[in-house]
């Protein structure tokens, strides 16, 4: 073993390490700390998602559209249009189209199948 390691007194580096050790609390950065799951307390009030059946709306449309009324089928529209996007999720994507396609069907733009 080193006898002088014990026999040295921490006083004679004095200087050195206290300006090393200033130095390197200076750049000394906490490490961002990875957490899992949702951080408590960020939900931000009011933004809650409703969550409405795109397809039992669709198919009542189309129900109000094979009963001639134009009027329900309308309404039921402006609410898929409200809830469907051609950016959204795969059912908001999808019930985008078939809006479309109802909606072209309700103003007779749509084609038909009579010969």
């Amino acid at each position: 073993m080193n006898s002088g390691f014990y026999n040295e007194s921490p006083a004679c580096h004095c200087e050195e390490s206290s300006d090393n050790e200033y130095k390197n609390k200076q750049h000394y950065r906490k490490p961002i700390e990875s957490k899992r799951g949702r951080p408590r307390g960020s939900k931000v009030s009011g933004t809650k998602k409703e969550v409405i059946d795109l397809r039992s709306l669709l198919t009542r449309c189309a129900q109000a559209m094979a009963d001639n009324n134009t009027a329900t089928a309308n309404e039921f529209l402006k609410q898929i249009r409200q809830y469907s996007s051609p950016y959204g999720n795969a059912t908001e994507r999808l019930a985008h189209c078939f809006a479309n396609a109802l909606e072209a069907s309700v103003a007779g733009t749509g084609s038909s199948n009579t010969t």
